[in-house]
């Protein structure tokens, strides 16, 4: 048995970033959040997550859809600290305000051309019909738009995914999105 006062160092300690850790750690972590449900187990895996979150939002949440749903299992040390993206009213009426959309898609390119799916509705009357769809559209611009002081974490192929993902996630980037990423008027 070792009596040495020394740390152990094949032990991640928590002033390690989570891309530090050794893939090993890393497993073991997962295999503990993932597979022991409640319990002291499960807090115990939890308390070196927590010193290794980074910066949140002004609401308490990671610039992310992920951030925002988990909390302190979100420890990306490049996520977006400061995030923000515009209301819908921002571009109405279409296509006022709007970013250049390329592909040579304009306000009136059918919903199902950008997001596929059944709705043929030009995207701009989809913006101007209010929600669930027109925060997609509205996500969409956001992540095309590059105005001064906006910071939005996601392309416009990431919002397009989220559109396209299997429940849950899909419902929790529409949260995300509605939420708190259309919030500049």
């Amino acid at each position: 048995m070792n009596n040495d006062a020394s740390p152990d160092s094949s032990r991640p300690d928590s002033s390690v970033l989570p891309s530090q850790l050794p893939a090993e750690a890393l497993a073991r972590r997962r295999a503990l959040l993932q597979g022991l449900g409640k319990g002291t187990a499960v807090a115990a895996a939890l308390v070196p997550i927590q010193t290794l979150a980074v910066g949140t939002t002004v609401g308490g949440r990671l610039c992310t859809v992920s951030g925002s749903m988990s909390g302190v299992a979100s420890t990306d040390p490049t996520a977006t600290r400061n995030c923000s993206g515009f209301q819908t009213a921002h571009y109405l009426p279409a296509p006022t305000n709007w970013p250049t959309l390329g592909g040579g898609n304009t306000s009136a390119t059918p919903f199902n051309a950008i997001f596929g799916g059944a709705i043929t509705t030009p995207i701009g009357d989809v913006l101007a019909g209010g929600p669930p769809n027109s925060v997609w559209v509205t996500a969409y611009l956001n992540a095309l738009t590059d105005a001064p002081g906006q910071n939005y974490p996601y392309s416009p192929l990431d919002v397009i995914n989220f559109f396209n993902a299997p429940e849950p996630l899909r419902s929790d980037a529409f949260a995300f999105f509605s939420g708190f990423m259309q919030t500049v008027p």
